[in-house]
């Protein structure tokens, strides 16, 4: 009994590497020829350096409450965003001993997640009962451009971007001390501060 399933297993694993094989060849055989393949050299649009310190992420879920005439929407949208320095832009300048830093301004990107379930309208309603509540696409939109803006500000006020100057001021200090043995000071140049 046992030699009877030993023999049906090894001829059904040999019936399945022989499909496996004439699947393969059949396979390789439409594949394109090579004179038929055209091939484009890549093309570089633009170089640019450019080296970033990144400070601070931001991930928040905020509730975005919007009005296009007496239409309201209610959403929950995930947030996410970076507080970061171009450090290509840094003014290094030497006193003495002493090595200054200018930090350039803060750049604050925000923007929609791109997670699932990063976006959930959870009520729409119109004011005047008769009148349809849906919003369309657009509308939509329209709406997010407005919140993001608003959350843009909303790091300034939550004070993530304070903290993020506090940091990079530290990084630099600490990177450009530690390899060149002399004192460092930062100089945080003017926020950016959207009010």
């Amino acid at each position: 009994m046992i030699k009877k399933i030993y023999i049906a297993l090894v001829s059904a694993a040999i019936v399945l590497a022989a499909c496996l094989a004439v699947y393969a060849v059949r396979k390789w055989r439409s594949s394109p020829e090579v004179e038929h393949v055209t091939l484009t050299p890549a093309r570089i649009s633009e170089i640019r350096s450019m080296v970033e310190l990144s400070t601070v992420e931001i991930y928040e879920e905020l509730p975005l409450k919007g009005r296009i005439g007496t239409r309201h929407l209610v959403a929950r949208v995930a947030m996410e965003g970076t507080v970061s320095f171009d450090l290509d832009s840094l003014r290094v300048s030497e006193q003495g001993d002493t090595i200054t830093v200018t930090l350039p301004p803060e750049k604050v990107v925000m923007r929609e997640s791109t997670r699932p379930g990063s976006y959930k309208v959870i009520d729409v309603w119109n004011d005047n009962a008769f009148g349809p509540s849906q919003f369309t696409t657009s509308e939509e939109n329209a709406l997010k451009r407005r919140f993001m803006e608003s959350a843009r500000r909303g790091v300034y006020r939550k004070g993530y971007v304070r903290e993020a100057r506090q940091r990079a001021a530290r990084s630099v200090a600490r990177l450009l001390s530690s390899s060149t043995g002399r004192p460092v000071r930062v100089i945080l140049s003017a926020s950016r501060n959207a009010n």
